[in-house]
């Protein structure tokens, strides 16, 4: 049995969606490193450190950001699924 981890991302910026590709791993811990690279770069560039509107929702294989009461507007999620290859 084969394992890959797919990191997959849902933005949505002022009701415009945002495409992103997915991405695959063979390794989990590749996989938890870009999650953390996507969830640091999406802080960075909102500026999420200066805005208190955004509520943040850090899990271990998860990152949701959403401005609170306004999901449909603007968010940010990313995660990562574990699949078997057939």
């Amino acid at each position: 049995m084969k394992l890959l981890y797919i990191l997959t991302i849902d933005e949505v910026c002022y009701f415009s969606k945002c495409e992103h590709a997915p991405r695959a791993f063979a390794d989990k811990e590749e996989a938890l490193k870009a999650l953390r690279s996507v969830s640091n770069s999406f802080v960075t560039d909102y500026n999420i450190d200066d805005n208190d509107e955004w509520v943040i929702e850090d899990n271990d294989d998860s990152f949701d950001a959403y401005i609170d009461g306004r999901w449909s507007e603007s968010h940010y999620s990313a995660s990562i699924h574990e699949v078997e290859v057939e």
